[in-house]
């Protein structure tokens, strides 16, 4: 039994959360852990909405487009495709029978477009807070 394969998985996710701790050292360091923290867990509150919309959606593709309300600390759904406010989007094929983490029909899960906001508010706020995991790894291993 080769057991390279698994040690190959251990450490890739050794990398992750070690990322995943950086840029949460990164965060706490500008100030921001607390709102990030309450964001994402805005987002997980959606899943009732998501799920509506992944169920009414009769379009090809599924866009959900997000917006962050800085005051209340939540992120919203936005329904407006050219509102100046959305901050980050999910974009799928509603059906795609080849589809990876799909229901058997092709049809999206919820939890993948929620683990695809989740990416795209990370991604946004590496953006906002202009995250450079090397540079960051630099000033932080000094």
């Amino acid at each position: 039994m080769n057991a390279l394969p698994g040690l190959l998985a251990i450490s890739s996710l050794e990398e992750e959360l070690n990322e995943l701790k950086y840029f949460k050292d990164y965060l706490k360091h500008k100030g921001k852990l607390e709102w990030a923290k309450d964001l994402a867990k805005s987002i997980v509150n959606l899943l009732p909405e998501i799920e509506k919309i992944i169920d009414n959606s009769k379009e090809e593709t599924l866009i959900v487009n997000y917006a962050i309300d800085d005051q209340e600390k939540k992120v919203f759904i936005v329904f407006e495709k050219n509102s100046k406010t959305i901050c980050f989007s999910s974009k799928f094929k509603r059906i795609d029978t080849n589809g990876f983490d799909r229901n058997k029909d092709g049809s999206l899960k919820l939890v993948k477009v929620l683990n695809s906001a989740l990416s795209g508010f990370r991604k946004y706020l590496e953006i906002l807070l202009s995250y450079d995991e090397d540079t960051w790894l630099n000033d932080y291993m000094e």
